[in-house]
């Protein structure tokens, strides 16, 4: 069983650090140098305070809990990675290259067999549509 996995976290194409989940907690390292010309703001929270290591016993770090879609759109994705009870560190690898933002995430390797919710979402009475009413 597979309990781990690593994902390099990338502004504009740049690596700026990674993620690591394993056993239902992640923790994100940023590894940008500040003083670099071309350097990008990841977030404000990082520009604050750089070296602290963002941990999450349960799920991701709030900052990357932020850039995943939310209701019927999240049960989309669900729905699209097999259904049953997918965790947010899959939902945000599967959806890396599609993130809000210049923010992209590349997993390094299998997605973790231990990124479970406890309850699995009901599927919608109707099929999701993408069309404005």
């Amino acid at each position: 069983m597979n309990h781990g996995a690593t994902a390099e976290v990338r502004l504009h194409g740049r690596r700026v650090g990674d993620l690591r989940f394993d056993r239902g907690g992640a923790i994100f390292s940023y590894e940008d140098d500040l003083a670099q010309p071309d350097h990008e703001v990841l977030g404000q929270v990082f520009e604050d305070d750089p070296r602290t290591v963002r941990r999450s016993r349960i799920g991701i770090p709030p900052w990357f809990a932020n850039l995943l879609p939310e209701g019927e759109m999240k049960r989309q994705v669900i729905r699209d990675l097999g259904g049953g009870n997918i965790g947010d560190y899959s939902i945000l690898a599967h959806l890396g290259s599609y993130l809000p933002g210049a923010v992209t995430v590349h997993p390094q390797g299998n997605l973790p067999t231990a990124d479970l919710l406890d309850d699995p979402l009901e599927a919608p009475s109707h099929p999701l549509r993408h069309s404005q009413v």
